[in-house]
């Protein structure tokens, strides 16, 4: 049996897959061109989904002030809390 969860960066897209059979397709939020998601190879010992995230400094800083700034609803819409 072989089982195993590829996570296509470039397709944003993670599939897990049984036997050769598709039997999970979602797509993933992965980095961008400046701040590139990490490449591994490692084995999975357990999934969340739909995991607690809380923005970096960095990235609230790089991509989201300006937009909060312009629009105060902007986190709302979002589905940020």
């Amino acid at each position: 049996e072989r089982r195993y969860v590829f996570v296509n960066i470039a397709g944003q897209e993670v599939e897990a897959v049984n036997n050769g059979t598709v039997e999970f397709n979602e797509r993933v939020i992965v980095g961008r061109q400046t701040r590139q998601t990490p490449e591994i190879t490692s084995q999975v010992t357990s999934i969340t989904f739909n995991p607690y995230w809380y923005v970096p400094k960095s990235i609230a800083m790089a991509d989201m002030l300006s937009k909060i700034r312009a629009n105060p609803g902007y986190l709302k819409r979002q589905g940020i809390r």
